[in-house]
This record gives C-alpha cells, structure tokens and sequence, in this order.
C-alpha cells in the first residue's frame, strides 16, 4: 500500500495499480492462459495497464467520486471499466510492481472464461456507444452554432471549423 500511495498525487497522477508480474509467472499453465488471453482483450479497451485484475487499486478521492458511481459492469471486468473510464476522464494511472500470493479458495472456474469474455463484450459494447455518442453531441453542437468537427483524415483533424 504505501508503494500505492507514494505514487498516487505525484505528478498529478489520481489513481496507481498493482502489478502482480512475478507471482503470475508462477501460476499453473491453464490459469496463466486465461489470464494471458484476458488481459489481451482488456487491453483493447485499456492501455498501458499491464495487470488490469489486480485487487490493488487506490484512486484520489476526486478520482473516486467520479468514476465509481459510473461503473455499471459487476462482474470480472468491473475493474477494466473502472480503467477504461479513468484514461476517458484523462486521470493519469500509475502501474506499481506488488508482492503478491495466492491463495486458497479461487472464485476462477470452468464458467468464468465466458463469463470474462461476455463482460468485456459488453463493456466494448458501452465504449463504442459512448465514442459515438459524443461524437453525435459534437455533430448536433456544431450543426446548432454553424460550426462542425472535423474528426477524421488529413489537415485540421480535430479541429472546430465554420462551415456547413
């Protein structure tokens, strides 16, 4: 925990996550898998997160109010959602590497691989509903004020231009 928070308010950093890499080398094959092939789907909706699945998590408290109550995924990508929804918002997250054990008494069963993959289908799903969403609102924005956003190709992408 201190490693957590010694990184959390530094360089304006809101929220740090552990990085368990050491104890997961070490699991069985079958359960470093799922988590090999978890983690490469997580990372289409999370960058730079190595460890999405670490139970060591701590956020500012600024960063804490906006995100949680956003949540809406329960199960095994909650924590993805929670990420994903941090860099949306801008946060800055710091990877931190913790020691870690495992222990007794797995909640990991036949059932959660799917149970993994339906959770990050559906939080894809709410990603890509969002991004169009705000584009939508940038679209009816600009057609109310005369002005448009040009979000795609070559010179002035990004860019608010006049123009109809």
């Amino acid at each position: 925990l201190p490693a957590l928070e010694r990184r959390v308010g530094a360089r304006g950093c809101e929220m740090a996550v552990g990085c368990r890499a050491a104890a997961l080398a070490a699991r069985p094959a079958a359960r470093r898998l799922m988590g090999v092939v978890f983690a490469a789907l997580a990372s289409t909706c999370v960058r730079g997160v190595p460890d999405t699945q670490c139970g060591f998590k701590l956020l500012s408290r600024r960063a804490a109010r906006e995100l949680f109550p956003s949540l809406q995924i329960r199960g095994w990508a909650y924590d993805v959602q929670l990420l994903a929804l941090a860099q949306a918002r801008g946060y800055r997250i710091a990877s931190v590497p913790v020691a870690w054990r495992d222990v007794e008494g797995s909640k990991v069963t036949p059932l959660t691989p799917l149970q993994m993959a339906a959770d990050l289908v559906a939080l894809r799903l709410q990603l890509a509903w969002s991004a169009w969403r705000r584009g939508s609102r940038r679209e009816e924005a600009g057609s109310r004020t005369g002005w448009r956003v040009a979000s795609r190709g070559g010179a002035g992408r990004g860019e608010a231009r006049r123009g109809g």
